[in-house]
């Protein structure tokens, strides 16, 4: 998969609408959210606040047909997100977005939103030797603190 980096300002409206389209579906908060703030604070010609970054989106294509395979979101506070499309999974599409987010900006922050993709980060920190930082929001279901109440 070839790997595009813009801002999020700068995504086409086709493009736009393809991290859209592609993103998980029950994820209402942050990733549409930054999405939408970005494109509409941009329009209207607002500069971000003082210590922010400009919000980025990692896209992997194919190569054959430029086809959107996943892409990753980057947002101001170095939060990140990964979406991998389903028939695209398990085929280092995960992985190859996130050692571009990591040659980016090593500080960032992941958000798992299930297990799998908990046991995904987990993987990728080993394999990767990165320190994973988990953001707000999810829970694995096999944290050492549950083990630990066993």
């Amino acid at each position: 998969a070839d790997i595009i980096c813009k801002r999020v300002s700068s995504l086409t409206p086709q493009e736009y609408a393809q991290c859209r389209r592609l993103t998980f579906p029950e994820d209402e908060g942050t990733m549409l959210d930054v999405l939408r703030y970005t494109r509409q604070r941009e329009a209207r010609g607002a500069s971000l606040p003082a210590g922010w970054t400009p919000a980025r989106a990692l896209m992997a294509r194919s190569v054959g047909n430029g086809r959107l395979l996943g892409w990753c979101l980057l947002d101001h506070d170095l939060h990140s997100m990964i979406y991998v499309r389903r028939s695209a999974r398990r085929r280092g599409v995960g992985s190859a977005l996130m050692c571009e987010l990591l040659q980016l900006e090593a500080r960032a922050c992941v958000h798992p939103h299930d297990d799998a993709s908990w046991a995904f980060f987990r993987r990728l920190q080993t394999e990767l030797g990165y320190t994973l930082k988990v953001g707000y929001g999810y829970q694995s279901l096999d944290t050492e603190e549950d083990d630990a109440e066993d």
